[in-house]
């Protein structure tokens, strides 16, 4: 997420805090999930900040570390979480192929899709874009085109159908736009309905990233199935919806009741509640989604800030297969 919001909406966001804050004055305490959580498939999604990051709370110890963005994903693989499935925003092509070297011993592979390929300026003028490494056997890879018009750059979704565990799946890594909420929107209807071809010809899909919106905002209806106050089409459980945050429904009480929220995942300007521009507050706008017909038992938990990665927080999330 790179852009502020309108002050307008802002103030909106602001006013439906204050209303929540005072009719439940006491938030739900977050939930987490252990590494040792027993469900049996593990994903995570990261923006690593690949190219630059800004320091917004002032440089981080020793400066951004290449080598830790490296590490650091690697490890989910390798260590405890043991990862089956990896999905990566804003990543450098030498850094995805680093990593597919690393993670190709541990069973990964991976597709990359580049957004940004004409400038000497980003990557040491190697390709920058959005990337996903799954275990198992690949069946397929596609590239989902969402650029409608006026981005900076191209928005494009690399996935990989694989067969793992005995199941066919789709996984998907998602950057949406930042600075348009009218592209960002349109860019997320396309995806939906190719997902959502796929979820319908009985083929499981998980879509993990950056969307670059909150929770609530109208265009997330279309993921949400409408037991979450999602739109008639949506056919998804998102990882962490079981932790209260300032946009989550009133109803929402921690580990009891699902609903659209989840532990901050960024911190930047434009996260509400905002009243004065480039002030740096936490909201949640990276996912994990499941097709809710295909899996169960989610549960989902944002890590640790580790400022000399990255400006967002690591997601991770766990599932079992349905049937």
């Amino acid at each position: 997420m790179r852009s502020l919001r309108t002050l307008a909406a802002t103030l909106a966001t602001a006013a439906a805090l204050l209303f929540t804050t005072l009719v439940f004055p006491t938030p739900a305490a977050a939930d987490t999930v252990p590494v040792d959580t027993p469900q049996s498939l593990r994903y995570v999604t990261y923006n690593i900040c690949g190219h630059s990051c800004p320091e917004r709370k002032g440089p981080a110890p020793g400066g951004y570390s290449n080598a830790r963005r490296i590490a650091a994903v690697v490890a989910e693989a390798s260590g405890p979480w043991k990862a089956d499935q990896i999905h990566l925003q804003e990543v450098c092509r030498q850094q995805y192929d680093e990593l597919g070297a690393k993670l190709a011993p541990l069973g990964f592979s991976g597709n990359f899709a580049a957004t940004v390929t004409d400038k000497a300026t980003v990557c040491g003028g190697q390709a920058y874009g959005v990337a996903v490494f799954v275990k198992g056997t690949v069946v397929r890879t596609a590239t989902i085109e969402l650029t409608q018009s006026n981005e900076r750059e191209l928005i494009r979704v690399p996935c990989v159908q694989s067969l793992y565990r005995s199941r066919l799946s789709w996984a998907c890594s998602i950057h949406l736009y930042w600075d348009n909420n009218s592209l960002r929107d349109a860019e997320a209807a396309v995806l939906r309905r190719q997902a959502e071809s796929w979820e319908r010809a009985g083929t499981p899909v998980v879509l993990g990233g950056d969307f670059n919106g909150f929770p609530n905002e109208n265009f997330m209806d279309g993921f949400y199935r409408p037991a979450l106050g999602g739109g008639a089409e949506g056919v998804f459980d998102e990882a962490d919806q079981t932790d209260n945050n300032p946009r989550n429904t009133p109803a929402c009480a921690a580990g009891t009741a699902l609903c659209r929220g989840g532990e901050p995942t960024f911190t930047g300007p434009g996260c509400p509640p905002v009243t004065v521009p480039e002030t740096l507050t936490d909201c949640k706008i990276d996912y994990i989604f499941f097709s809710s017909r295909h899996f169960k038992h989610i549960v989902g938990d944002s890590m640790p800030l580790d400022n000399r990665v990255t400006d967002h927080r690591m997601v991770r999330g766990a599932a079992d297969w349905l049937g």
